[in-house]
């Protein structure tokens, strides 16, 4: 059984009390999440630009789902039915699709891909994304987890399948009008498997950027991703720095 609970994210401002301020979202939440303390002001620097820039109607691609509540207001953004959900960590599906569920009711996602998505294909079941036979992948038919390690790209390239985005949009047709991306470290391989995507389109890009992360596990030095994205004909725009750096990038 689970326990459901309506939250209120974001508070604007965000120093005022519950009753003064205003909320942006209302989200069903499972517990324990629902009682996570961070919900006033969380990424409120990011979304706002989000709300700025995106337009309901656009296709937006959440590249890193996690466990799936982030996903569930960029979907109020843009429309659920205008999202694409990315997510490598099998065990997390579980929780994305009840909570997509719960809030959205029978209005699916455009589409889901429990992958990583890199600057290489390895995935050799690419057919199957053509009709697939749910738009929930197998992974999400099991009970809800409170808690679960990441799988990424260094450590798991041999046991999750990989796409680049090029590939994906050419095989499913469908093309991002907006990314949004926060995948601990991987950010410029997601960026150069999508690279002729961002070329011959005006996509819209969040960075959730993560320099140590980037160097460590990919030895990708700070401002690689402002230098590829700069080729492609884009410009950065400094969000914020909190857990990690915030970016939007646009031409």
């Amino acid at each position: 059984m689970i326990d459901w609970k309506k939250v209120r994210y974001l508070k604007i401002p965000w120093q005022a009390t519950d009753e003064e301020a205003d909320w942006l979202y209302e989200l069903w939440l499972n517990e324990p999440l629902a009682s996570w303390d961070v919900f006033a002001k969380w990424e409120l620097e990011r979304v706002l630009s989000m709300r700025k820039h995106l337009i309901k109607g656009e296709i937006l691609f959440d590249i890193g789902t996690e466990s799936g509540w982030c996903n569930l207001v960029y979907a109020k953004i843009v429309g659920p039915e205008n999202m694409v959900l990315v997510e490598p960590t099998p065990e997390f599906w579980h929780n994305i699709k009840a909570l997509w569920q719960k809030n959205f009711l029978s209005t699916n996602p455009l589409g889901c891909y429990s992958g990583f998505f890199s600057d290489v294909t390895t995935d050799t079941h690419t057919s199957e994304l053509v009709k697939p036979a749910s738009i929930f992948p197998i992974d999400s038919n099991g009970p809800l987890i409170e808690k679960n390690a990441y799988k990424y790209i260094h450590t798991h390239a041999d046991q999750i399948p990989q796409i680049t985005l090029d590939k994906y949009v050419e095989t499913t047709g469908n093309k991002p009008d907006a990314l949004t991306i926060d995948v601990e470290g991987a950010e410029l391989l997601v960026l150069k498997g999508a690279k002729n995507t961002l070329k011959n389109n005006n996509v819209k890009v969040w960075v959730s950027e993560h320099d140590d992360m980037a160097q460590r596990d990919y030895g990708v030095k700070p401002g690689k991703i402002a230098a590829f994205m700069k080729s492609l004909g884009y410009q950065r725009e400094f969000l914020a720095k909190d857990h990690e750096v915030h970016a939007y990038y646009s031409k």
